[in-house]
């Protein structure tokens, strides 16, 4: 079988978002609509943004349906980064890619940088693992069974209810995932760690419930500075992703029963009869955004009325891929050399204005040439406390 190679021409490449939308998905969509292999050389890289990683394993997944292979060649930093996070020892379970056997365990005598977890779920791995673990009453709804199971596999059994208990017994992924909430516990503090966990399981899963495979969460608490003049600002960050290879965004709210398709900003018969492709995507991503409103269980939206709710020089973003189309909103300031750019597109969206979407959406919904997976991406940086107790701006 023939191969396409992909490599960067430049060296220090960051292989972020925009890089991975704008160059290597479009690759791998070439890989498969010519049935060719595809080598991601990476050597020329020495950062890669954790919530890629996600997405390359459901590039791996994908692959496999369609008979093809994806060969990852990294630079040693990234090798190193990736193996301590537990990406090639799962690229090897769950058989995603070909890669050198030198990169498995590459990172073990290396000082880890940053706290991260790494974690692979479907409908079969939990079903085994928990269904003889966690008893229900008789005629309890399937799906919230597996709202249980997910949180268990998340947090530990000691954490499916009101509870982030950290113990000896708890998984070293689940501690990690618990330890990047309890670094931002000032951003919910008004509601309480618990709701953090009720939203993150609420997107797991969806993943996994409407999924035709696995679903794939990772979750880093990460260092930031920059310098200006003598003066140095510090940050930490939360960065969560999750990504699935299911059926998107429309086709999961056609899947329900049509007496529980609810829409917020189309009327649903306009909703329902929408025939291209984008423009179900598109329409999807607003619709998802908004269908936990004013609802008891916490989904997006609560995550989206957090990130709009915290003022103090914290920085925001969310990136979503649904299909053929990514929609990207900030918040706050971002680091841009030389100057900060401020954005409040987020609030902007909360305040129920979406007309500032429908009328500029190049700016924020963006065609993709590959139609690809669901993708959802979380990332938040704050100022670290100063020794006086107050935050530095």
């Amino acid at each position: 079988m023939d191969t396409i190679n992909f490599t960067f021409e430049n060296n220090k490449q960051n292989i972020d978002i925009y890089i991975y939308k704008d160059k290597i998905l479009p690759v791998f969509g070439n890989a498969i609509k010519e049935r060719k292999n595809l080598v991601l050389n990476f050597q020329n890289a020495d950062f890669i943004d954790n919530g890629i990683v996600p997405k390359l394993c459901c590039m791996g997944e994908i692959a496999k349906r369609n008979n093809i292979n994806i060969k990852i060649e990294p630079s040693y930093a990234i090798a190193i980064y990736l193996d301590q996070m537990g990406f090639w020892e799962l690229a090897i379970k769950n058989n995603l890619f070909i890669f050198d056997d030198k990169y498995l365990g590459i990172g073990r005598y290396e000082r880890k940088k940053v706290v991260n977890a790494l974690f692979s779920i479907d409908k079969e791995y939990l079903k085994r693992k928990y269904e003889n673990v966690l008893i229900f009453v008789d005629g309890i709804n399937e799906s919230l069974k597996y709202k249980y199971y997910v949180r268990a596999e998340l947090f530990g059994t000691n954490n499916i209810f009101n509870s982030y208990i950290n113990t000896d017994e708890t998984d070293e992924k689940s501690k990690a995932l618990l330890y990047t909430i309890s670094k931002f516990d000032f951003y919910f503090e008004e509601y309480s760690q618990n709701n953090i966990i009720k939203a993150i399981t609420e997107i797991v899963h969806n993943s996994v419930w409407h999924s035709l495979g696995r679903c794939y969460l990772c979750v880093q608490t990460s260092g930031y500075s920059k310098e200006n003049g003598l003066e140095k600002e510090v940050r930490e960050g939360m960065n969560i992703s999750v990504s699935d290879c299911g059926c998107g965004l429309y086709q999961s709210f056609l899947n329900k029963d049509e007496k529980d398709i609810q829409t917020k900003n189309f009327s649903k018969d306009t909703f329902l009869k929408i025939q291209d492709k984008t423009k179900q995507n598109s329409t999807s991503i607003i619709e998802a955004l908004l269908y936990r409103k004013n609802s008891e269980t916490r989904g997006l939206y609560d995550i989206l009325e957090d990130l709009a709710s915290e003022t103090v020089g914290n920085y925001s973003e969310l990136n979503i891929i649904n299909g053929n189309v990514s929609f990207q909103l900030k918040e706050g300031k971002q680091w841009k050399i030389g100057n900060d750019i401020e954005y409040h597109s987020i609030s902007d969206f909360i305040k129920g204005d979406l007309r500032f979407i429908k009328d500029n959406q190049n700016d924020y919904f963006k065609k993709l040439d590959y139609d690809s997976f669901f993708s959802f991406d979380v990332k938040l940086t704050r100022p670290i406390m100063n020794k006086g107790g107050q935050y530095d701006e």
